[in-house]
């Protein structure tokens, strides 16, 4: 994970952090003061003030924390995006192309058992994914089930994500799976008698886009993972 970036994410964490260690004080001297029953102490509006915008945020936070723990990782919806191209031969039958990603799998299987029937249901020429698929190393076993039964479906490409980085077997998730993993190159897939170059490079190495682009022909139609 590039330096900035790394900052960027201690930046917030201590922000959280700070929000919420304030919360709890707010929060202690208020149970206190009611069980030794002792009168408020006079504050200013302005801490006062402070005092109620940090309880809001820390609510807010604590709701957020909430959904992304019991709603978002089992709410699946599929969104259909239509799009049009002159590189496509004249009379050929649209390409169906799944996008997954951001998975974030642990140990305990949430969507990742009706993932793949979902995808089958959407008859999809290529499958993609772009990253991050682990939250733990634990959780290797799920994601590696799922994405198995995915890539038995279609021509999968994968690349790997930022949070990827972060797991000893960052990149060597796909092994095993049928997924193409792409680093920094470009495949050609027939598609019912049309070209598809799929392209991608791993998180973090833009710097390799040449490399990446540099075997797909003028004019050619590409996705870039």
């Amino acid at each position: 994970m590039p330096i900035s970036e790394l900052l960027i994410l201690l930046l917030f964490i201590s922000a959280v952090g700070t929000v919420f260690a304030y919360a709890g004080i707010v929060i202690l001297r208020f149970v206190v003061r009611r069980l030794v029953k002792r009168p408020a102490s006079a504050r200013s509006s302005a801490l006062r003030w402070i005092d109620r915008t940090v309880l809001v945020l820390a609510a807010i936070g604590i709701v957020c924390i909430a959904y992304a723990h019991f709603v978002e990782p089992f709410w699946l919806e599929v969104t259909h995006v239509r799009l049009t191209s002159p590189k496509l031969p004249a009379g050929a039958r649209p390409i169906r192309i799944v996008h997954i990603s951001d998975f974030h799998c642990d140990p305990t299987v949430r969507l990742e058992e009706r993932l793949p029937g979902i995808i089958a249901q959407q008859k999809p020429d290529v499958i993609v994914f772009t990253g991050d698929a682990v939250n733990s190393t634990d959780a290797l076993p799920v994601f590696r089930r799922c994405i198995t039964k995915i890539a038995a479906i279609a021509p999968t490409f994968g690349v790997t994500g930022n949070w990827d980085l972060w797991s000893p077997q960052g990149d060597e998730i796909f092994d095993g799976t049928g997924v193409r993993q792409l680093r920094s190159e470009a495949v050609k897939v027939n598609v019912a008698g049309a070209e598809l170059w799929i392209a991608g490079v791993q998180y973090g190495r833009l710097d390799r886009l040449p490399e990446a682009l540099s075997g797909i022909p003028d004019g050619a139609l590409t996705v870039f993972l």
